[in-house]
Formats: C-alpha cells, structure tokens, sequence
C-alpha cells in the first residue's frame, strides 16, 4: 500500500435536543432548541456552504435526531427562533451602550460583535427560509454529508421492556426521517450508543427477567438499517474486542446482521475531554459566566476560561483573536493526530486505515464557541489532504466492505461502558413506570373494537406519542447527572400521566361510556403540549 493512501476519516455529528416546544423557555425549554440552533446548526451550514464554493463532498456524516427534526420544522420554532435572535440583538446593543458609558472599550467592542453575530445567524436563517431541516438535506443532495436517521424520540433502546417498542421506535424514527428530509442513508446513531445483543435480558434493579431478547442490532437490521456506530470503551471487557473500525456484528447463529462502526475514543479524547480536551483551554469563550443574571435568561458571554479551576468571579475578558489563533494551532494539532493513528494503523491493515470520531454536534458552538471553526479548519486541512481520504461512514463502506465480524457484548458509551447512567437508584422508578406503560400500551392494541373505530384509534394514537416521549434518554439522564433534574423528573411524570389520562380515556371508549368534560380536558391538554412527532402510525407497534 502506497503512502499516497494514507487511511480513511470518517468525522459523525450526532444532533439532538429533546422535545422542548411547549415545555418551558429558560433556564430548560425551548432556549435549549434555540441555542442549538443559532451556535451550532447554523454554523455548521455556515462551513458546508464555505466547503461548497471549494467543491469538496464526502465531507462528514450527520445524525439528526427525528424528534430535532420535527421541532426544527415546527412553525413555533421558525417563529420563536427568530424572535431569540432579535432578543439577542437588541440585548448586545444595550450592553455595548452600558459598557461605552462604564469606559470599558474591549468589552463594549464584544457587545457590538455579539450584535453582528446574532445578524448573521438571522440572515442564513432567512436566507435557507428558516428550513433548517431542507437545508441539511440540501447539503445531502450535493454529496457534501450523509444523514443518519434514528430511533423517534431517542429512546435508551436496550431498557425498553418489549421488542414492539423498540420497532416501533425505529420504524417511527425512519418515517419521521424520511418524510423530514426525503431521503436517509440507512445508517443509523443507537442513542448512547447503547446495545444488547441477542440472547436472556435481565436486570437486577428492575427486579426483571424477560428471557431471550432479539439484540438492538438484529432489530435494526430488519428495519433496513445497513450500518450503526458503537462504542469500544476502555473498561474491561470492551463493548467489542476487533481493532478494526468497521465489521459485521455476529447473531447468536453466526449470521451477520449490520455493520458497526467503532468510535476511536483516543482520538475523540482530545475534544471533549473534560479535564484535557480542547475546550476548556485558557483563551477560549467561558461557558458558564454571563453578564447581567438579573435578565431572564441571563446575558452574553464576555469572559475566557481562564483557568478551569478558577472562581468564575476571576476570569479575565475573552479576547477573540487569541481564541482564533488557539483554535486554527488546535485544528492542525487534531489534523495531525489523525494522521499519525492511521500512519500507525497501515503497517498491519489489509485495507486503508479507518479513524471514526464520533461527537454530539451540540459541543461545537454551544458548549465550546470556538467549535465551529474548530471543524472548519479540520475540515479544509483533511480535504485538500491527499494523502487522508476524508469520508462519510456510507461512502467508506461501500469503497472498502468490512472483512471481518464478530459478537459483541452489551454497553454503552457512558462513563462506566454500561447502563448505569441510565438505570441507577436515582431513575429505577422511571423503567417502572415505563413497562408498565409499555404492557398497558400493547394490551390496548390488542382489543379489536378499539382499532376499528375512528376516534379510539386517534386517543391509542396520542396516547403512543405519549409513550414515545416517555422513553427518551434525557430525563435518566439528567436525573442521573443532576444538571436539570427536577425538569426531567417533572417533563418524565408529565408524559407518563397524560399516557394514563388517554388510556383510561380510551378504556371508557372500549366500555361504550360518554366522555365528560375533563376528559376532554385531558385530551386537549395532551394535544397542546406535546404535538410532536406530528404523526403517529399504531402499525409501528403491531406490524
């Protein structure tokens, strides 16, 4: 193998923002929507329209959640969106007015950039007709990056109690992917990462034995699904043992199902790490300190990390230039990270090298500022790069079909390579409440009168959308990590008590008794706050 043909690098941005429309603005809502939006959708279209005056394709592979996708294409979005931007604007203004006024020139030149930065994100919005969605697939369509789909509402999969659960989360998530976008590359991002393969499924905290499960990967596989990212954790035994980065996963019969691709967690490390990745670098923009808290939510952003142990009242003025010139050092520093692994991988490949670095597209813009042109930079670097072929995980496939194959065993990539950051003693009651939704759910399609009748099958249908929202990794999740329990817990018991409220609703269909006035109540408040996904096929859980 020549040195002209270094090795592959396939960079996957998984986007995902939980449904926020309708359930709350600041400090946890819809703002959680709108920030994704303006500091790492936008300027990730930003780039892709750069890169295509260059001509480049094949660029980087792109999971936008179904239930991102139906939020971003909702008409409250579109509206709202542009309303936090004009807030925005009109707040860097003020502040630049305080600030001339206190003689604080630098920070006074901040607010005013601030004020161009909002425009700006306003006009491409504007200009792509606040189509965040069509503008993806645009970029699709020009072979610039490949779209994953997901399951619905990204549901922790391998916790769900009934396999008609997670198909129907899967055949929701391609329906919702397919109709969003027109198209999908039939790769797919497990949320979490997280997988179980064929065989018994037991779990001791659940105080539950479901026998013999199909695995994740043989559920995705019948779905159509051709290739999925899993992760090789540290922790002993890896979630899968190969050193390659892309090979066949091994039923219980020895069948291959899908492919899965591996994250390198080495190279990954060198981003998100908290403790020693990139972001947390002393010029670049401080996260967590704002100006002006009295405001509701608070304000811009003037500071630097400084140093990631200091008290947020020390931190010296950001200044964008040394951010900017970190920022291109750390591009070409990652740039030559991937070269090197792969170098390093081309003496026992019988192929090109594969690198895959998975990340959540959120962490470039919003968590780290800088991320955007962070990317931007790699991205220049690694396409005029010859000897590193800068691929999409579709693309890489099918030039170089995997060889190999192999079982792989249940995991994750949370901090532990398992699930207990998702099924712990602060969230048992949560996987409780949720099989017991699941058998209610499927006990209901079973009664035949109920699916034959117009309006029954419409409140089984909102009470499915209830289900769906219920099992969404992010309130376990921000449970487990306290960054916004009581929301979790409190957006978790809300889906889990409007579900009742429909069931018990349909059940007094079932019994031929009339409804009454709060019934009516409950089916519009259902109808209200949680809208999305838009549409609902209870096929999906009895096909």
């Amino acid at each position: 193998m020549t040195e002209e043909h270094t090795g592959t690098f396939c960079l996957v941005l998984h986007a995902h923002v939980p449904l926020a429309l309708n359930h709350g603005q600041y400090p946890h809502g819809e703002h959680w929507l709108f920030e994704a939006a303006a500091e790492c959708y936008i300027p990730l279209l930003d780039i892709l329209e750069e890169m295509f005056l260059h001509g480049t394709t094949s660029l980087l592979t792109v999971g936008l959640t179904p239930i991102l996708l139906e939020q971003l294409s909702h008409a409250r979005f579109q509206k709202g969106f542009v309303e936090y931007l004009n807030q925005h604007q009109e707040r860097a203004k003020r502040d630049e007015t305080f600030f001339v006024n206190q003689k604080q020139e630098e920070m006074a030149k901040q607010a005013n950039n601030w004020n161009a930065w909002y425009k700006r994100q306003e006009t491409h919005f504007e200009r792509i007709d606040r189509d965040i969605p069509r503008a993806f697939a645009k970029c699709a369509e020009r072979e610039q990056i490949e779209l994953l789909t997901g399951p619905a509402t990204h549901a922790y999969l391998p916790l769900l109690k009934q396999d008609a659960c997670i198909r129907a989360q899967l055949k929701a998530g391609i329906s919702i992917t397919k109709r969003r976008l027109g198209q999908m590359s039939g790769g797919m991002w497990l949320p979490e990462c997280a997988y179980r393969p064929t065989g018994p499924c037991s779990y001791s905290l659940l105080d539950s034995s479901h026998g013999d499960r199909a695995g994740i990967d043989e559920l995705v596989h019948r779905e159509g699904i051709s290739h999925l990212f899993l992760e090789q954790h540290r922790h002993t035994p890896p979630i899968t043992t190969t050193a390659d980065s892309a090979f066949r996963i091994l039923g219980p019969d020895g069948r291959p199902t899908s492919i899965a691709m591996n994250r390198h967690i080495e190279l990954c490390e060198n981003v998100w790490n908290s403790k020693r990745g990139f972001p947390g670098s002393p010029p670049y923009l401080e996260f967590h300190k704002r100006h002006d808290h009295t405001n509701d939510p608070p304000g811009l952003r003037y500071w630097c990390v400084t140093n990631r142990n200091l008290d947020l009242a020390h931190k010296d003025l950001y200044v964008p230039s040394e951010a900017s010139k970190l920022t291109r050092e750390h591009a070409r520093m990652f740039c030559g990270l991937v070269r090197s692994t792969l170098r390093s991988q081309l003496r026992t490949a019988n192929a090109p090298p594969l690198l895959v670095a998975c990340f959540d597209a959120e962490l470039f813009g919003h968590w780290w500022f800088e991320g955007p042109e962070f990317l931007r930079g790699v991205l220049m670097e690694l396409s005029s790069d010859p000897n590193v072929r800068l691929s999409t995980s579709r693309d890489r496939l099918d030039a170089w079909p995997p060889k190999t194959a192999q079982h792989v065993r249940e995991g994750s990539w949370g901090e532990n390579g398992d699930h207990s950051v998702w099924l712990n003693q602060k969230t048992r009651v949560l996987w409780k409440t949720e099989h017991q939704a699941e058998s209610r759910f499927l006990d209901l399609l079973t009664v035949p009168h109920l699916l034959n009748h117009d309006y029954s099958r419409s409140l089984l249908a909102q009470a499915g959308r209830e289900l769906l929202l219920m099992q969404a990794s992010d309130w376990p999740f921000l449970i487990h990590t306290e960054q916004a329990a009581d929301y979790a817990m409190k957006r978790f018991f809300g889906h889990a008590n409007r579900f009742d409220n429909l069931c018990n609703i349909t059940a007094k269909c079932a019994a031929g008794q009339s409804l009454n006035d709060l019934d009516r109540l409950h089916i519009a408040d259902a109808e209200l706050h949680d809208p999305l996904p838009s549409e609902i096929d209870l096929e999906w859980w009895t096909s």
